[in-house]
């Protein structure tokens, strides 16, 4: 069965790694323009499980630039001597806040390790969630489920029974007599 979901389209929190991000859930119109943005990937030479990787990757940073909103907690270290308006201090370090720009959110995204647990968060619970929702299902009186007995093959045929008749070839002539 084909499940349908309604949108409600609100913004969302999740914590990754410290910090809080705000995303708007992902949409067809945005799987769209994310798979077009991908598209160069696939005709700059890739080839095989390498071209699907790539894509992939494409298509991830494409939803997570696009769904991110907003953030709380994202800072980058202070270099000796630098200055900041506000700056936050963790454990005798000075970092500077960073806002959710398009730069910023590509900064971010070129940290593997930072791009990995988005991509984790946001992008992969939505596929999990669309395969599963339109899974093919069992059939209904269960068969699916059940495991199929082997089959049985015979080493040899079946012995032929000596109490039947053998079956009419059309050469024996009717015992029947014809009346005139």
């Amino acid at each position: 069965m084909l499940i349908a979901s309604k949108n409600d389209g609100q913004p969302f929190t999740l914590a990754v790694m410290g910090a809080n991000f705000t995303f708007t859930p992902i949409t067809r119109p945005m799987i769209m323009r994310a798979r077009r943005a991908a598209r160069p990937v696939l005709v700059d030479g890739a080839d095989g499980e390498d071209a699907l990787d790539e894509f992939g990757s494409a298509v991830s940073q494409s939803l997570i630039t696009e769904g991110l909103i907003g953030w709380e907690g994202v800072a980058l270290p202070l270099a000796d001597g630098e200055e900041c308006e506000a700056p936050v201090e963790v454990e005798g370090v000075r970092y500077r806040q960073l806002d959710c720009t398009p730069e910023n959110k590509a900064l971010l995204l070129a940290d593997a390790v930072i791009f990995d647990a988005l991509d984790t968060a946001y992008v992969a619970p939505f596929v999990t969630r669309e395969r599963a929702k339109n899974a093919p299902a069992g059939s209904s009186d269960g068969t699916s489920s059940r495991v199929m007995p082997a089959p049985i093959i015979a080493d040899s045929p079946a012995p032929a029974k000596s109490a039947a008749k053998p079956a009419p070839t059309g050469k024996a002539r009717s015992k029947t007599k014809k009346s005139s």
